[in-house]
């Protein structure tokens, strides 16, 4: 595994891609498969922010450009409680 750029060996370590609101509303359904899950030789794992939910529910303007977001298939995942991971003390 390498390092973002850096072409050194990285081992065991996820390599964390942290979604806005702008790129996940508009890329959800291309990559809501890979929300949560490593994939790839770098662990890569895609996470929204934390604010995300109440984002949506405070923005009619939200709602009705992305309606899919109230669909079951996107309520099933449970993907609004996932959450960047806290840094570790």
């Amino acid at each position: 595994m390498t390092s973002r750029g850096k072409g050194t060996a990285v081992a065991g370590k996820q390599h964390k891609i942290l979604l806005d609101s702008n790129a996940y509303f508009r890329l959800a359904k291309s990559v809501h498969p890979l929300l949560f899950q490593e994939f790839g030789p770098d662990r890569a794992c895609l996470y929204v922010l934390p604010e995300l939910e109440q984002e949506y529910q405070r923005q009619p303007r939200l709602k009705a450009k992305f309606p899919w977001v109230e669909e079951e298939e996107f309520q099933h995942m449970d993907h609004w409680r996932h959450r960047w991971p806290e840094p570790k003390r």
